[in-house]
């Protein structure tokens, strides 16, 4: 089943192709859907990997006193 907008396409024209974005936020990845994206990701694997490094340097300096 494919999800749609409410709103029709207003940048991408519809097709049976598929046309993806990576977006940076909730807010950024709503504005790709209304405009006929029909592949949206949230963050990409480099955002993910530098939140696991930052919790656990935290993690670490807690443990060590710092």
């Amino acid at each position: 089943m494919r999800l749609r907008s409410k709103n029709p396409p207003t940048a991408v024209p519809p097709s049976e192709k598929f046309l993806a974005a990576l977006a940076p936020n909730f807010e950024a990845a709503k504005k790709f859907y209304d405009k006929g994206y029909s592949l949206v990701y949230m963050m990409s694997d480099a955002a993910a990997l530098v939140k696991a490094a930052n919790d656990n340097v935290k993690g670490f300096r807690e443990y060590i006193g710092k």
